[in-house]
């Protein structure tokens, strides 16, 4: 087997894992305040946070390997 295709689908399933991480971070970011109400607001805080979490946690472990 040539050696360049498991390569070349590795690096496109880590850009794809990528793009997928980039955007899900963009979505769960918490934007300023556009006059939205408090309880939906504390909505998304709540999911920007975990998504914080989360990607801090991904990175130590990416870093770890």
């Amino acid at each position: 087997m040539n050696k360049n295709l498991p390569t070349g689908i590795g690096r496109l399933l880590a850009h794809i894992q990528d793009l997928i991480d980039t955007g899900v971070k963009a979505v769960l970011r918490p934007g300023g305040d556009t006059g939205s109400k408090k309880k939906k607001k504390r909505f998304f805080n709540f999911f920007s946070e975990m998504g914080d979490s989360y990607y801090k946690t991904y990175e130590k472990e990416k870093r770890k390997k």
